[in-house]
């Protein structure tokens, strides 16, 4: 007897697109992730954050998490503070 069982729409707990985003100071080292949006107070730490290469669609990867956050950049790695990384939206890969 053929099954009848139809395969429907994927639940939305199932993971089919992207990773939500989340901001820098909460992922873990280890883990690559690509800027999507710099949400600071001021045009002036915007400015500086995006100078050191932190800017959207960048890919980036975390090196370390304490006693400041480091990432890689290309060949390059930042340091930030907890208060920066704060304000660095991410989608991890």
């Amino acid at each position: 007897m053929p099954s009848t069982h139809q395969p429907g729409p994927p639940d939305a707990d199932e993971s089919v697109g992207e990773a939500e985003p989340v901001t820098l100071d909460a992922l873990p080292k280890g883990v690559n992730a690509r800027v999507v949006e710099i949400r600071t107070l001021s045009a002036h730490e915007r400015s500086k954050l995006m100078a050191l290469g932190l800017t959207p669609h960048t890919d980036i990867k975390v090196n370390q998490r304490f006693p400041s956050i480091v990432v890689e950049i290309g060949f390059t790695q930042i340091a930030l503070d907890m208060a920066s990384a704060s304000a660095v939206l991410v989608r991890p890969d």
